[in-house]
């Protein structure tokens, strides 16, 4: 991914390292630890602990010292070390060298400790590991033994929800489904309708669900009790609203003050919450806003890779216009219609075979190799779409990239994420107002104006009445691609409004082969487009979301698209361009 590099104030009130332990444990370990997006470093392993700096995605630091039962693990930075929740770090390198510590980080002029590194994990699975603490601090006990002791199960009598702690008052961060079996690792004392399971996958690897909704296997009472009120978990806060100049998108900067965008990307964070989006649970979703006026951009859970889905059509659009002439011949106009419009794979895939000269895996190649020089590396097609019979199926290999490929279930052939397509949305937009931008210094004579124009007037063209659509009062002018698979949904928007012109992107994810309520995905992302419509046009809002009753994946482009995607004096999208009745495009040329 794209990676914003942002100006921040890391580290404060330490001034000196545990050189000798954090050398030692370096030299045993060389595993590190890098932030998927960003994350609070603490002078103990739970969020009691006072908070002491921040990294950010972008930098590795060296792991010293892991907690023998909680998901934290205590990273050497430049000038101190520090605790970090470890769900929320990509972690490289082999943890199993790491060792076991019970030190806690005294802050202060100098940086001490109540206690030292321990050597590899010698203490029984059974024992209690007591963290040593200053007077301030709340002691915190973890009793956990290893589970194979018990041999208590849970399985799921139904879909039930697993929460940081044991009630419903903490927050949830997954569910679990009928039949599924997890091992039992505690029980609690004062809320003894609640258990503590193993949840790998989710955030800490553990969670607490109520009794009623598992059927027990085996003795509960072998299993380890707790009366802790402190779980260790970090509470599910709000991505810092990142707002930084975007042009050039590779170094950004901080922009001093902006209430509306600050106000915006709270008031989505807690929309998409309540809807169940959540990071680290059942359901994902991420979400890119930049503002065309002032350059200033959010980002709301970055670094995650999700399946490109139809949206990996505008990276194939780019890299066509790269190629053709001047203007596109008749041919290739029909495909570029049919693809942006009717979301048509076959003739995705014959622009595919053009761009890699009769190969369409070259041709995905091609569209991976130019989002890397544009610096969107966590864009690439390795694979023309998979429902053309004309095309034989080849063994292709993924690609690793710096974002988190796991957590949305990217396609291994075809991923993205909502963060780089709005920085292409940008990168076309610039070229077509004033043919500056990345797309014209990257590729010099390869682009122009009117090329970018007629890219612009293809995205305006996709209309299906839902997603950002149906968030819009009815005219409003969109240039957008849409797409969705079972698991997936997602739409990659410029939006011209009265109240300014912005970029919003939007994928969303959940671990199940589908989601429940296939309409109620559509009507979120059209929720996510009204609110940012609403905070760009106070004066003037849309009251509701309403989808176009008639709304279907058609091919009305416009009586003029055709015409226009081959004129060589194609005013900028917005000002002057074609706004014809919709009538249906010719068929694909064959």
């Amino acid at each position: 991914m794209l990676k914003l590099i942002r100006v921040s104030v890391l580290i404060i009130c330490i001034s000196t390292l545990l050189a000798l332990a954090g050398q030692q444990a370096r030299s045993q370990s060389g595993a590190f630890a890098e932030a998927l997006e960003f994350a609070k470093v603490r002078t103990g392993p739970a969020v009691s602990f006072q908070e002491i700096g921040t990294i950010y995605a972008g930098t590795k630091y060296p792991i010293v010292g892991q907690n023998s039962q909680y998901p934290w693990v205590l990273v050497q930075l430049p000038d101190m070390q520090g605790w970090v929740y470890k769900p929320i770090l990509k972690i490289t390198g082999d943890l199993r060298s790491v060792p076991f510590t019970t030190v806690i980080i005294t802050p202060g002029p100098t940086a001490t400790a109540t206690s030292t590194l321990l050597p590899s994990p010698t203490l029984p699975p059974s024992a209690t590991l007591l963290v040593s603490l200053t007077p301030s601090q709340t002691p915190i006990h973890y009793t956990t033994p290893t589970p194979a002791l018990t041999g208590v199960t849970a399985e799921a009598i139904d879909e039930s929800n697993v929460r940081f702690g044991p009630g419903t008052d903490f927050e949830r961060i997954g569910t679990i489904h009928k039949g599924e079996v997890y091992a039992v690792l505690r029980r609690h004392l004062s809320f003894n309708k609640w258990i503590e399971i193993a949840v790998p996958g989710m955030g800490g690897g553990r969670g607490w669900v109520y009794r009623d909704t598992v059927t027990i296997k085996g003795d509960l009472s072998l299993v380890p009790t707790t009366d802790d009120r402190d779980f260790g978990y970090p509470t599910l806060t709000a991505t810092p609203i990142e707002v930084v100049t975007g042009v050039p998108h590779g170094t950004p900067s901080p922009v001093a003050g902006d209430p509306k965008l600050a106000a915006l990307a709270s008031q989505l964070y807690d929309y998409l919450l309540g809807q169940n989006y959540a990071p680290y649970s059942e359901q994902v979703a991420s979400l890119f806003i930049l503002d065309l006026q002032t350059g200033a951009s959010y980002s709301l859970y970055p670094g995650v890779a999700y399946s490109g889905m139809s949206l990996i059509k505008i990276p194939i659009l780019v890299t066509l216009y790269r190629k053709i002439g001047k203007l596109p011949t008749n041919l290739e106009t029909g495909w570029i219609a049919q693809m942006m419009v009717c979301s048509d794979n076959l003739a995705s895939n014959a622009i595919l075979r053009f761009i890699g000269n009769g190969d369409p895996f070259k041709g995905g190649g091609e569209v991976t190799t130019v989002m890397a020089q544009l610096g969107l590396t966590d864009t690439f097609l390795l694979s023309p779409f998979s429902d053309d019979p004309s095309i034989t199926p080849e063994p292709v290999q993924t690609i690793k990239t710096d974002v988190d490929q796991t957590t949305a279930g990217p396609d291994s052939l075809n991923q993205t994420s909502p963060a780089s397509l709005g920085w292409l949305l940008h990168d076309i937009y610039q070229c077509a107002l004033d043919g500056s931008g990345p797309l014209v210094d990257t590729f010099s004579d390869a682009f122009d104006t009117n090329k970018c124009r007629q890219m612009l007037r293809a995205l305006s063209a996709d209309r299906i009445g839902k997603l950002f659509e149906a968030g819009l009062p009815p005219g409003t002018l969109i240039a957008h691609k849409h797409g969705w698979i079972d698991d997936t949904r997602g739409d990659a928007a410029i939006i011209f409004t009265p109240g300014g012109n912005y970029i919003l992107t939007l994928e969303m994810h959940t671990r199940s082969n589908q989601f429940s309520d296939y309409k109620g995905t559509f009507l979120v992302a059209s929720e996510v487009s009204r609110l940012v419509y609403n905070a760009y046009n106070p004066d003037r809002p849309v009251d509701a979301v309403e989808e176009d009753p008639n709304a279907t994946q058609h091919c009305d482009p416009g009586a003029n698209l055709i015409a226009d995607l081959g004129r060589s004096d194609l005013p900028m999208i917005g000002v002057g361009a074609s706004q014809a009745t919709p009538t249906p495009l010719p068929m694909l040329p064959k």
